[in-house]
């Protein structure tokens, strides 16, 4: 068990496991990601969101709003 809890660290600490924000703090997190640049980090924040809350507006219309301008 220790070995586990120490793998998932250390792939946390180098950054090979994504760890996706939760709540209100995700669609923040999403907004600063998206204004960094970091566009294709906000699409999978939103989505996660949008999985997990499938009626929540402003990650639609932030999502949406990013695919329209690739399109």
């Amino acid at each position: 068990m220790k070995i586990l809890i120490y793998i998932i660290a250390s792939s946390v600490m180098i950054g090979q496991i994504k760890v996706i924000p939760q709540g209100k703090t995700a669609f923040t997190q999403a907004m600063a990601m998206e204004r960094a640049g970091n566009i294709s980090e906000a699409k999978l924040i939103y989505a996660k969101i949008l999985e997990d809350n499938p009626k929540h507006q402003p990650s639609f219309f932030q999502i949406r709003s990013i695919f329209t301008r690739e399109a």
